[in-house]
């Protein structure tokens, strides 16, 4: 993982380059913040998306923090991964049953584990793996990728059955995708285990 830096305004922000990531992310971190970029991506597109967050990293770097909201009872600074675990098995032995109803779809498995480019993923045997990363969201959008995912289990693609499939069990799944991008570049690091 390669790094380098560019200049938002009075600041010098770290470039970190992912071979697997997708998608550009700022990412505040305890020594301010830092751009998540996928391998290869040119600088001046990484400088273009800087320039286009500068108000909100002005904002990060004056508070400290990106967000100090308590969502899923718990609050997001200094959520660990043990908790985020813990309150994502719970969230899914509550949500999990009442979605594979509504779809009429059984998961093999579902397993929740550290996942660092995507929100989810659901393989061709049928089994659905859930980014940890998920209890630093909003629940609707959480709930967002758990039916994206089940949608998965009857249309292992994204052409126009799968989305008709999703759009019928979540009619504002645009919004949600769009309020999901938002809160992807906000993203905090999860404690290592045991912090407070």
């Amino acid at each position: 993982m390669a790094a380098m830096f560019i200049t938002c305004g009075p600041h010098r922000l770290p470039v970190r380059f992912h071979p697997r990531r997708r998608r550009l992310a700022l990412v505040a971190t305890p020594e301010g913040v830092e751009v998540r970029a996928p391998a290869g991506l040119s600088h001046r597109h990484i400088e273009s998306f800087v320039r286009a967050e500068q108000t909100w990293i002005e904002q990060a770097l004056a508070e400290g923090e990106t967000r100090q909201t308590c969502l899923w009872g718990v609050p997001t600074s200094g959520l660990t991964a043990q908790q985020a675990q813990k309150v994502l098995k719970a969230w899914l032995a509550e949500t999990l049953p009442r979605w594979c109803a509504a779809m009429d779809v059984t998961p093999r498995q579902v397993r929740v584990r550290a996942m660092r480019s995507s929100w989810g993923r659901c393989s061709a045997s049928g089994t659905i793996t859930l980014a940890l990363d998920l209890a630093q969201l909003p629940q609707t959008l959480a709930e967002y990728v758990l039916v994206h995912e089940l949608a998965h289990l009857r249309h292992l693609h994204h052409g126009p059955d799968f989305w008709a499939l999703v759009d019928r069990h979540l009619p504002d799944r645009r919004e949600r995708v769009t309020s999901l991008r938002k809160w992807e570049k906000r993203l905090r690091p999860l404690a290592p285990r045991g912090s407070v």
